[in-house]
């Protein structure tokens, strides 16, 4: 059997196809830095757990982050009611 011919086109190089994949690439991240994107305000909730645990973690500094988040949370349905 006579080996097969190759028929791909070979007339681009691999260094005009890497600038091709650059520019492409160039492209989307333009595209993404264009995009408009907002940001929403802090809830209430998300305020006073931030400040509440900062708060804690001066006064109960041996205790840990999931403790600290678990009283800045029960501080904030008392302070609800």
């Amino acid at each position: 059997m006579p080996p097969k011919k190759n028929t791909k086109d070979k007339s681009v190089t691999k260094t005009e196809k890497s600038k091709t994949k650059t520019e492409k690439s160039t492209t989307k991240t333009e595209k993404s830095t264009t995009k408009n994107t907002s940001t929403k305000a802090p809830t209430a909730y998300q305020t006073f757990m931030k400040e509440e645990i900062a708060r804690l973690k001066v006064s109960h500094p041996d205790l840990a982050h999931k403790e600290r988040f678990s009283m800045a949370a029960k501080n904030w349905s008392k302070q609800k009611e």
